[in-house]
């Protein structure tokens, strides 16, 4: 029986490998961490919601499961001898391999790493919520724009006024979700200022420091809690892939094979191809064809294309509130917001701890 190796247990790794052992396969994922955290509500641990509501534990998952867990980080790749090496000197042998490590925080040379926090990070997050647990005024700067950095400010005007806290969020652009339309920028845009979010948009940040934040205009932002939500770039594992990698990611075919390696695939974060996006639902995509393109491969049947069949996105903006965007129409409110936490992120969660 063939083996395949999984390198990163995200939300495409783990897919990857849960939908290949249901087909008979063994399945090894390498993965430092000992869960799998689900990156878009990860964000209400601010909010004071229990880490394990967004976290599955693989020990438990895995159970009389052929899946095995190596709780080591990926450092060398050997496409020739098809061998996968851990930080923990341990070569892994592998007939098939999937590469979906994701990404890391991309600071653009400012030195900023050990005065910040993740967002994506469920450690970083109670850090930031034992913070605010204090009896004391905090302010809280949060840098980037995006729908990660968007997310987590609205988490925290949730429990604004209970907390005593202070939020600012700085963008370099001209608007925040410059990905998004016009439209649903201005609506989120309203809905953080009238949040109580004071907003420093096309704001160059030039240095961070422990306690304040100095934009290139030469303002300076005092901070006692400083959130990373800049940007991100390909994890260093794609170092070793110079033959096809790009700024976004490593490249892929329509197949999600990497190019020039028959037994290769790539999906999440790891990964660029044409209108590419990273989000958890084109992850989830991915991993189901990449899980069925290895069964069509060892019956010599003709690969699937990746497909995304609809794109809708849904940004969190508080309780009871969200911006739900599709095909360039934007709709803000209580049903986006029931959409997502009922039917995406709960559902998500409920069936891969108990079903899938």
């Amino acid at each position: 029986m063939s083996h395949i190796v999984v390198v990163g247990g995200g939300i495409a790794g783990l897919e990857t490998a849960l939908r290949l052992e249901r087909k008979n396969k063994e399945v090894t994922i390498v993965e430092p961490r000992d869960e799998m955290v689900f990156y878009p509500s990860i964000h209400k641990i601010l909010e004071g919601e229990e880490p394990r509501r967004h976290t599955i534990k693989y020990e438990k998952k895995f159970k009389h499961r052929k899946i095995e867990h190596i709780q080591a980080k990926a450092t060398d790749i050997d496409f020739e001898e098809k061998t996968v090496e851990t930080n923990k000197k341990k070569k892994l042998k592998y007939d098939k391999l999937i590469l979906t490590p994701g990404s890391t925080p991309n600071f653009y040379n400012i030195e900023a790493k050990e005065e910040t926090y993740s967002p994506r990070s469920k450690e970083d997050l109670e850090k930031i919520r034992k913070q605010l647990n204090e009896d004391k005024q905090r302010k809280i700067v949060i840098i980037g724009g995006g729908a990660t950095g968007v997310e987590s400010a609205a988490s925290l005007t949730n429990i604004r006024e209970e907390k005593n806290i202070e939020i600012n969020l700085i963008h370099l652009e001209e608007r925040l979700l410059p990905e998004n339309t016009e439209e649903l920028s201005s609506k989120v845009e309203n809905r953080l200022k009238n949040q109580g979010i004071n907003l420093y948009l096309n704001s160059e940040v030039c240095e961070i420091r422990e306690n304040n934040i100095e934009l290139s205009s030469g303002e300076k932002i005092r901070s006692d809690i400083t959130i990373w939500a800049g940007g991100v770039k390909n994890n260093p594992l794609a170092e070793k892939l110079e033959t096809v990698k790009d700024r976004k990611g490593v490249k892929v075919d329509k197949n999600l094979k990497l190019k020039e390696l028959n037994d290769v695939y790539g999906a999440g974060d790891f990964i660029d191809y044409k209108k590419k996006v990273n989000r958890a639902f084109y992850a989830l995509i991915e991993a189901k064809t990449v899980a069925k393109n290895i069964l069509k491969q060892e019956k010599n049947k003709e690969l699937e294309k990746v497909k995304i069949p609809f794109d809708p996105q849904i940004i969190y903006l508080g309780k009871r509130n969200s911006a739900l965007e599709y095909k360039n129409t934007c709709i803000t409110g209580i049903i986006p917001y029931l959409i997502r936490e009922y039917f995406i992120e709960k559902r998500y969660i409920i069936s891969r701890k108990h079903l899938l």
